[in-house]
């Protein structure tokens, strides 16, 4: 038997929603399907989007690889301070695009990713937002973590200089987090630095954070 999960309006989406995630982490955790599909649909009679609607590969070539390809929810990666799909919040954050994922979270993972954040809107049909990048996290020790990313964005139009110059922002963004715990110690921190251009001015601006604990 196979089942297709459908909701419609919020809360049907948040159950779709649900559905997506035990479906993932059954295929990671033991090989199996229990969906072949969730869609989410918005009722709203002004405003009617799908949630989501995905297509999965997975073991691409006998390898620990798998691909999405369509609209999702986010993933949260790391702490989620450079990408965070809002799993608290009522209303999750979805794209359109690609996602790649290569590795075990035993060792090593890398996951790749080309979205399309927003696709035009009522003030202006050339508001596209792009993000494209790598995640990668190394899990080879037990008890610590270590990520490395690397992400390009581009966002059209809605950007204004110093001397009042419209344009568009693009920005690189590269980063590195640890956390891990030794004894009754633990330890965190997170490195982020960004560059690039805003209607054709620069842009350069850094993050930091370190955590400690004892238990």
């Amino acid at each position: 038997m196979k089942l297709v999960v459908i909701g419609f309006g919020q809360c049907g989406g948040r159950i779709a929603d649900e559905f997506a995630k035990m479906n993932s982490r059954a295929r990671r955790e033991r090989h199996i399907e229990i969906v072949t599909g969730a869609f989410a649909v918005n009722t709203d009679a002004a405003d009617v989007h799908l949630f989501q609607a995905y297509v999965d590969f997975y073991d691409i070539f006998d390898q620990p690889l798998s691909f999405r390809a369509g609209r999702f929810q986010i993933p949260t990666l790391g702490e989620g301070r450079m990408i965070n799909g809002l799993d608290w919040h009522n209303v999750t954050r979805r794209v359109d695009g690609l996602w790649a994922t290569y590795g075990t979270k035993e060792s090593v993972i890398v996951h790749g990713l080309a979205w399309e954040l927003s696709d035009g809107g009522t003030a202006n049909d050339n508001d596209d937002a792009v993000l494209a990048g790598v995640y990668a996290s190394l899990r080879m020790v037990k008890d610590h973590e270590i990520d490395m990313y690397f992400f390009w964005r581009h966002l059209n139009n809605g950007f204004t200089s110093e001397t009042n110059v419209a344009g568009d922002r693009d920005d690189w963004s590269g980063g590195a987090r640890l956390k891990g715990k030794m004894g009754p110690f633990s330890y965190g921190g997170e490195a982020i630095v960004q560059a690039g251009s805003q209607a054709r001015g620069d842009v350069l601006s850094w993050a930091g954070l370190v955590q400690g604990g004892f238990v």
